[in-house]
């Protein structure tokens, strides 16, 4: 199973692997195995990782969710991220709805911009704009370029705000400033 983690998590898996002394390749579950069942929830999570990629371990989706599950119940945050992602995917464990719901907002209170991003895009799939402008709106204030496209769209197609190609444009800017690609496309087509 090749499932998408949590830039934090890999940040802080490499951090592991460089104190281990080990390289990408040879990280294994013996890294995180004594820490993760000593309750660190950092652990656990990298943990969860090796079940995910077969490092030292079969590949287990279950696994993985479980000791995400553990680290998320300690307040881990990229487990709450993570957990939102498997309840909302069913990986690793049955696809409930609230469940993801309920870890994103969780993730997201907490800051996470991934959470928020995807509270929005959810949101959006769902054709609820009012509230993806919500998320949207603060995932933007926390610096994330791709919020402020989704805003800068919502704005220029009239979806949860008012239409407003100016407002569209500023959206647009600032996802550009911030390295959005998508943006400069939709400011060449406006501008």
């Amino acid at each position: 199973m090749k499932t998408g983690i949590s830039v934090f998590t890999e940040m802080v898996l490499l951090a592991v692997m460089i104190c281990c002394g080990t390289s990408r390749a040879d990280v294994d579950a013996s890294c995180y195995w004594e820490a993760a069942h000593s309750g660190d929830p950092v652990a656990q999570c990298a943990l969860g990782w090796c079940y995910a990629y077969g490092k030292g371990v079969p590949e287990n989706a279950a696994k993985y969710a479980e000791w995400n599950l553990r680290a998320a119940r300690q307040g881990h945050v990229p487990a709450m991220f993570n957990m939102g992602y498997f309840y909302y995917n069913g990986k690793g464990v049955p696809r409930d709805r609230e469940l993801a719901f309920m870890w994103y907002r969780r993730a997201a209170e907490k800051g996470h911009v991934g959470a928020l991003n995807h509270l929005g895009n959810i949101h959006c799939s769902e054709k609820n704009y009012t509230e993806a402008y919500f998320w949207f709106a603060r995932a933007a204030s926390a610096g994330s370029a791709d919020a402020m496209f989704q805003l800068g769209r919502l704005y220029e197609i009239g979806m949860g705000v008012k239409k407003s190609v100016s407002q569209a444009v500023v959206w647009y800017r600032r996802a550009a400033a911030n390295g959005c690609g998508s943006a400069d496309l939709a400011l060449a087509r406006l501008c």
